[in-house]
């Protein structure tokens, strides 16, 4: 059937994009073999940083939770790789030692490979550290590149202490941050903590709040030329018991703080629904200027929240004020209109969060999400989303990660955790895409590790939306540059054999109910034709000249099969964009 034209009818053909409706119009049926998807933020490599891999010669035990964080910080030592800051929060020996669960982080320089070339370690015995830190303070629990803060042509980092106080009294477990100061080799210069009462910050904190959870920066909020900081306390009390807050720091370039503000269930203007145990502020992300108003937004992780079932997890987008109040907020979890992830009980979607550089090729930010809990590569392997985000944030396609899906090609065992942090690296690989690092606490005998992700950029990217029929959910893949020319291919497997298809073709999205299942694709075009003996169906078309950069096409396959729900099953939808 090689080179047969399909049967196709028309609905919508108008300038400036006839000529690509035309073209997709002479999609033909094609029996090579199916090239595989080319999905923005898929993984085309990827390296395992652990003791006694990849070149670092960490502390050989096991529940320190080594990669519960991880920041970017830029590059200290001059060589065009930015280097990477791990941390691993219950380090300090074991249960009968003095300094047990105090904490650490890793300054880890990163080859061009991703294999560190050296190390150096903050503690309270090394580094350079004045601290003081005490048993359980888990200094490293969170961590934030701060740029350059104090002018001298080094980047300095923020460390989270979420269970900084002394224990057995009244400031158990309000938590804190430090602000370090680095040399060129990794180690202290100086350093500032923040804390009740403690470098201009006033707090107030209540008993195991956990301030210092969660770390990113917010860039200039407030115009004075530092970055301002936002920490997650996700255990505060606020409302009801452990609903969770975040607070947005605006500091001085000697790290103290100037002013601050809270955002939670009673402060801050924020009028999202928490309920008790939320865990608001589990991961906080800044997202740069979503809503084009010329202010930062913030994305917020709330792993305790159970819509849709127990500890799914969700993320709250904060539209923000130069004040550090909330103007608007838009919730994402189980129950999104119209796009609704697939969480499961127990996911804690959320769990870390931070921005993305556009992936996709339409000038929006992306955002990583874990989801340390899920169960889908074993039992609390993890996963980490790669969302995709439009105009106002919101979201119009996803790719998940995890060891069965994604392209990540590393091993992944029960309760590895992956997802528990994440971070950007900038484009470590220099092919012109963003990449990712990983943290995974309970990888590697339950000692921890740090993932780098190199990632994919395309201009497709996958919606999901599917419909199962006899062989379960069809996948539809796309693969093409649509750069004018170039074959795009659209690949249907998993479809019930010699059944009548029809590839619904959109300008728009309409995300309807139809036949027990979601329609995504507003229809423009219809090219109608059938599966062959397999269930499978490969179709092939040259992309047109002349395509308006920033086009968007929505795509989705359906298959006549009398044992889906309602006669016809529904492949995922896709989604390109014209670079």
């Amino acid at each position: 059937m090689s080179g047969r034209s399909v049967v196709l009818r028309s609905l919508v053909l108008r300038s400036p994009v006839s000529r690509l409706l035309s073209s997709l119009a002479l999609l033909a049926l094609a029996t090579a073999a199916a090239r595989a998807q080319d999905y923005a933020g898929q993984v085309i490599a990827d390296v395992g940083i652990a003791d006694g891999r990849a070149g670092f010669v960490g502390p050989r035990l096991q529940g320190i939770d080594l990669g519960c964080a991880v920041a970017a910080l830029g590059d200290l030592d001059g060589d065009g790789v930015t280097e990477l800051a791990v941390g691993s929060k219950h380090d300090g020996g074991t249960f009968s030692d003095p300094l047990w669960s105090s904490g650490s982080i890793w300054i880890l320089f990163l080859a061009r490979d991703g294999s560190v070339k050296a190390q150096q370690k903050i503690s309270a015995l090394e580094g350079g550290l004045v601290g003081p830190l005490h048993v359980n303070n888990r200094f490293g629990s969170a961590l934030a590149s701060l740029g350059d803060l104090d002018g001298d042509g080094v980047p300095d980092v923020a460390v989270g202490a979420e269970n900084d106080g002394l224990q057995s009294t009244s400031q158990e477990g309000k938590g804190a941050v430090f602000i370090l100061f680095l040399n060129a080799d990794g180690t202290v210069k100086a350093e500032q903590k923040i804390a009740e009462g403690v470098g201009g910050f006033t707090g107030p904190l209540g008993m195991d709040d956990n301030f210092g959870n969660a770390l990113d920066t917010l860039g200039d909020l407030d115009g004075d030329g530092v970055l301002d900081l936002v920490v997650g306390a996700f255990n505060s009390n606020d409302g009801s018991s452990d609903r969770g807050a975040v607070w947005i720091l605006f500091l001085h370039a000697d790290g103290t703080v100037k002013a601050q503000q809270k955002i939670s269930s009673t402060s801050g203007g924020f009028t999202g629904q928490l309920k008790g145990g939320d865990r608001f502020g589990a991961g906080v992300g800044g997202m740069g200027d979503l809503d084009a108003d010329g202010i930062a937004d913030l994305c917020v992780g709330a792993t305790g929240d159970d819509d849709g079932a127990g500890t799914t997890g969700a993320c709250w987008m904060l539209f923000l004020n130069a004040d550090g109040t909330v103007k608007s907020h838009l919730k994402i979890g189980a129950t999104y209109p119209d796009f609704p992830v697939t969480l499961g009980a127990g996911d804690i979607f959320g769990s870390s969060v931070h921005a993305l550089a556009d992936l996709d090729g339409d000038g929006f930010t992306e955002v990583a999400i874990g989801a340390s809990s899920d169960d889908d590569a074993g039992t609390n392997a993890g996963s980490v989303w790669i969302l995709f985000l439009g105009p106002g944030g919101a979201l119009h396609g996803m790719q998940k990660i995890n060891g069965l899906e994604g392209g990540f090609g590393g091993s992944l065992a029960e309760s590895s955790e992956f997802g528990a942090a994440v971070c950007a690296l900038g484009d470590l690989d220099g092919d012109g895409a963003g990449d990712l690092c990983v943290g995974a606490t309970g990888d590697t005998l339950s000692s921890g590790s740090a993932w780098l992700l190199y990632l994919r950029a395309s201009p497709w990217i996958q919606i999901g939306h599917g419909l199962a029929g006899t062989a379960g959910v069809p996948v539809l893949k796309a693969s093409g540059t649509l750069v004018a020319g170039d074959a795009v291919s659209l690949q249907l497997a998993s479809a019930k054999p010699l059944s009548a298809t029809t590839l619904i073709v959109g300008l728009t999205p309409v995300f309807g109910a139809l036949k027990g299942g979601m329609l995504v694709p507003q229809p423009s075009l219809l090219v109608l034709g059938s599966t062959n003996a397999q269930g499978s169906q490969s179709l092939v078309t040259p992309w047109p000249p002349g395509v308006p950069s920033g086009t968007r096409l929505w795509m989705q396959q359906w298959i006549a099969d009398s044992h889906a729900i309602k006669g016809f099953a529904a492949s995922n939808a896709v989604l390109a964009t014209t670079p």
